[in-house]
């Protein structure tokens, strides 16, 4: 159940710091670039407005195990790679032959979506292994 929240400055410029981000920034991320502009803003705000954008479809969540949960200002759909180095998250344009993957969902179960994420090295960090190596 989402419930309505009116219109609010601090949630716009929460709303326009993930839209101009292009980095799938964390809350603290978003919390950090916009605390110097906004002194009395909280990261409690920044946590409860991010999760209010993404359940009304204005952002997305990308959900990271052991990592902390990163937004999605690109609403078109697509997929993401995080770099196994630095936890740095891109996307990427992952093509299905024929589609959407297809799954066999338990009796009783209707699929509403998919999330699928890749791993990987980003340049610097690629660059960074190949030094240590001997």
């Amino acid at each position: 159940m989402v419930i309505y929240m009116g219109y609010s400055k601090q949630r716009e410029s929460i709303l326009q710091a993930v839209l101009a981000s292009g980095l799938h920034p964390t809350a603290d991320d978003v919390y950090v670039s916009l605390k110097p502009r906004d002194p009395n803003l909280s990261l409690g705000t920044v946590y409860r407005n991010l999760n209010y954008l993404e359940s009304i479809g204005k952002i997305k969540k990308i959900s990271l195990a052991d990592h902390p949960d990163r937004f999605d200002g690109s609403l078109h759909e697509h997929q993401h790679m995080m770099c196994s180095g630095c936890g740095k998250v891109v996307d990427v344009d992952a093509r299905f032959p024929g589609g959407a993957p297809h799954i066999q969902p338990p009796k009783g179960w209707i699929p509403e979506g998919y999330s699928l994420l890749f791993y990987g090295k980003c340049a610097c960090c690629a660059d960074q292994s190949d030094l240590r190596t001997p």
